[in-house]
């Protein structure tokens, strides 16, 4: 793989996971894909880990699970930012109707790119 391949990578994550706006969620998974174009959602949970992702809280795990990795209450917090957006939990699961698919990452993508 390329030096500037790599370079490229957490852009275009940033990119993506950008698009998805205050009361919504998505998953490193859709992320990945829509980004990196198949699997890699370690790959975007790395990214996300690092600070290179400004609405990071807005990225969870399957099923809407906010990931318990980090130091401190980082998982407390997310879940307060998400919930100060307007998205409800229940049996600590985000509401799947603020849930932002793959498909709908790549329609946004696709609308600011040719806009």
């Amino acid at each position: 793989m390329g030096t500037a391949r790599v370079v490229e990578r957490p852009g275009r994550i940033a990119a993506v996971a950008a698009l998805v706006g205050p009361g919504e969620w998505t998953t490193y998974g859709e992320v990945a894909r829509v980004a990196l174009g198949g699997a890699g959602a370690r790959v975007v949970g790395g990214v996300a880990a690092r600070g290179a992702l400004a609405n990071a809280h807005r990225v969870l795990l399957a099923g809407g699970i906010i990931s318990p990795g980090g130091e401190g209450d980082r998982a407390d917090q997310c879940r307060r930012r998400l919930e100060a957006e307007g998205i409800r939990f229940a049996g600590g699961r985000a509401d799947p109707r603020r849930h932002v698919t793959w498909l709908d990452l790549a329609a946004r993508l696709e609308s600011e790119t040719l806009g």
